[in-house]
């Protein structure tokens, strides 16, 4: 922590003197993100849990690169410390999923998407990542019949888990309605594509 406030701090021993002691936060990540592993060396939990944090942080900045990296080492770390049944490997596997479908590694996203929605809907079914998950999965499944049975689930999801005059249900629920009139699948890929 001490060494994350001298970046605020201008002297000339300290991190924050290169930028005057006005650094951003994406600054202090970009320069310390490449340490993680050298400044916890022997606690592979909290390199996991920083990894994962610099993959959320830079996907949110479309800073897919550095994102890929750090959700690559993230997943790594977990099934070493975890197996591959686990909700931290299953959320470090949808994180993965997303960014290569950035990079538009589509079957790699689809694999990684699939074994987490798996692990999550055995282990832990109301964790918070499976519908967004489940809309991802359903944006890559455009055009096939699995997209209508992904939006069936996700509107049970949020029937079992929000109110039913919720927005994200019934948004789901006008999904699916439409999907059910066209008859086809299309519709859903091109709403869930529009969300975004």
């Amino acid at each position: 922590m001490e060494k994350i406030l001298n970046y605020a701090n201008p002297a000339w021993y300290a991190e924050g003197s290169k930028l005057s002691g006005r650094a951003r936060l994406i600054e202090v990540l970009d320069d310390i993100s490449d340490k993680i592993e050298t400044e916890f060396p022997d606690d592979l939990d909290v390199q996991a849990e920083l990894h994962h944090k610099a993959t959320e942080i830079y996907q949110a900045n479309g800073n897919y690169p550095k994102s890929l990296r750090h959700a690559e080492r993230a997943l790594e770390i977990r099934r070493v410390l975890f197996g591959d049944k686990n909700v931290e490997v299953a959320k470090d596997k949808y994180y993965l999923g997303a960014v290569y479908l950035k990079f538009l590694k589509i079957n790699q996203s689809l694999k990684l998407h699939e074994e987490a929605a798996a692990t999550f809907r055995e282990i832990a079914p109301d964790n918070a990542n499976l519908p967004f998950l489940l809309e991802d999965l359903g944006g890559i499944y455009r055009g096939h019949w699995q997209a209508k049975l992904i939006l069936e689930e996700l509107l049970a999801f949020f029937r079992e888990n929000l109110p039913p005059n919720h927005g994200q249900t019934l948004e789901h629920k006008k999904l699916l309605e439409k999907i059910e009139k066209a008859g086809s699948a299309d519709s859903l890929s091109a709403a869930v594509q529009a969300k975004r």
